[in-house]
């Protein structure tokens, strides 16, 4: 995750290419999922680039203990690093503690992990199977900031520095103000007996001093709710598709939760990390894009429009909605190829639209019938026949026919993939009196199958893809 030292940055799209933000350091860490009591839980990661790390911190707490995160400093350990976190006590086992790491670069740019949840229990074996379990010290000096949470224990020095100005009952801390607790008191009772002399004739006298000291303890600060936006490329837009990575990682709050809707149809897509990355085609989620049409021409350019929506928030802990939320709405816009250049009037020829699958027929003058139909098996496949350069029909997925003008001699057939998803085939088969057997050539295309009246050729799925045959006609 990335998350901004002095201020949250809220980046929105713009109508012209902005410059992206500096990468933050990666962190590579496998989550734990347990961690044994008594014991304490040594968590490892490595960053990159190293040499541009600045800090990196093991934020944790109880999961029933409150709001506020507490952290130890990881330290070298070759070949990475470490954190170390106190040991949790028996009074913790069945309980879960959650962590993230943090690392800043030596530009200030902040990169984090998802919260991870551990469970705490009374020994290794009763780990969950398959689930990774902390690595173990049995004994360790701690430092914990701002001091040692309810529920753990730390050997040697266990609380960090806390410094502040005391205002009142309260101290500010690293800009935010902890609230002074008291923490407990202890009684110190001292007697002095003074013996007999000349200040005590007689007997000696007995004094008995009563001191109370009080011990105070400071809350840590809360996290401010700071949203951060981020899309990369910026702005979204590329031609046939583009993959887009979407960043809420500069966030900064309280236990933050993510979630994307990803083609803006008002449902989450996704909820999980701080960062996700989706593709984007003409195809993958047409369904719900803007102003994307029921049916494909293939003599209109296709253009979406995809209203990503990303949103950051606090949980509440209840059933209510979360008083802290945020989103950002991104547009990313996938652009078709160009219609072909027939759709212009290049052949002269009448042209005819599909609909619902079926080709209308177009005719020209014509000494002959010719029954021509499609099988396209390609998926979201979209094509157009040629033929003779003055007939001309639509072919959409599945079985087309159309009706065309033949004439003496030999007849041209070229028909090219205007749109498609994936591989697949397309099969051509010719019905007419005039028809002589075994004219069928093949002039362009990587063909499967000839016969006396059907010709099938492979296709590779890519728009713009063609294919050319011939055939002779008696009439």
């Amino acid at each position: 995750m990335i998350r901004s030292a002095r201020s949250a940055l809220l980046l929105v799209l713009a109508a012209a290419p902005t410059p992206l933000l500096a990468q933050a350091i990666d962190i590579d860490h496998k989550p734990v999922g347990c961690i044994v009591a008594g014991k304490y839980p040594k968590l490892n990661a490595c960053f990159s680039p190293a040499g541009k790390l600045a800090r990196s911190r093991v934020y944790f707490r109880p999961e029933n203990g409150g709001a506020n995160w507490y952290y130890v400093e990881m330290k070298s350990d070759q070949p990475c690093f470490a954190g170390v976190l106190p040991k949790p006590k028996k009074q913790m086992i069945g309980q879960k503690v959650l962590y993230y790491i943090d690392a800043f670069d030596q530009q200030f740019a902040e990169n984090r992990t998802p919260d991870n949840a551990a469970d705490v229990v009374r020994s290794e074996r009763e780990c969950k199977k398959d689930i990774p379990v902390a690595p173990i010290l049995n004994n360790a000096s701690v430092t914990v900031f701002p001091s040692v949470p309810a529920g753990f224990a730390a050997a040697g020095i266990g609380t960090g520095a806390v410094t502040g100005i005391v205002v009142g009952s309260a101290a500010v801390v690293g800009g935010g103000v902890a609230i002074a607790a008291s923490g407990g008191s202890d009684n110190t009772t001292t007697t002095t007996t003074a013996p007999a002399g000349p200040q005590n004739p007689g007997q000696s006298t007995t004094t008995t001093t009563t001191t109370t000291t009080t011990t105070t303890t400071l809350a840590p600060a809360r996290v401010p709710f700071l949203p951060s936006f981020r899309i990369s490329p910026n702005p979204a837009t590329a031609q046939d598709e583009v993959t887009v990575e979407f960043n809420m990682c500069g966030s900064r709050g309280e236990g933050l939760r993510y979630a994307y809707d990803f083609d803006g149809d008002g449902v989450d897509d996704f909820r999980g990390n701080c960062k996700a990355v989706q593709k984007y085609d003409l195809t993958g989620l047409a369904a719900s894009a803007v102003g994307a049409p029921a049916t494909v021409n293939p003599c209109v350019q296709q253009i979406r429009k995809f209203e990503s929506k990303m949103t950051v928030f606090e949980p509440s802990g209840t059933a209510l909605p979360p008083s802290n939320t945020a989103s950002e709405v991104n547009i990313v816009t996938v652009t078709g190829p160009p219609p072909p250049r027939f759709c212009e009037g290049e052949f002269g020829g009448q042209e005819s639209e599909i609909a619902g699958g079926q080709a209308a027929a177009g005719r020209s003058a014509s000494s002959g019938r010719l029954d021509l139909s499609s099988q396209l098996d390609v998926a979201g496949g979209a094509g157009q026949i040629v033929v003779n350069g003055s007939s001309l029909a639509f072919a959409g997925r599945g079985r087309s026919s159309m009706a065309a003008g033949g004439r003496r001699g030999e007849n041209r057939v070229e028909a090219q993939l205007v749109q498609a998803a994936g591989a697949g085939q397309w099969r051509f088969e010719l019905r007419g009196d005039g028809l002589q057997a075994g004219s069928l050539r093949v002039v362009a295309g990587d063909v499967v199958q000839v016969t006396n009246d059907t010709i099938v050729f492979r296709l590779g799925g890519k728009p713009g893809e063609r294919v050319v045959f011939t055939f002779r006609n008696a009439n």
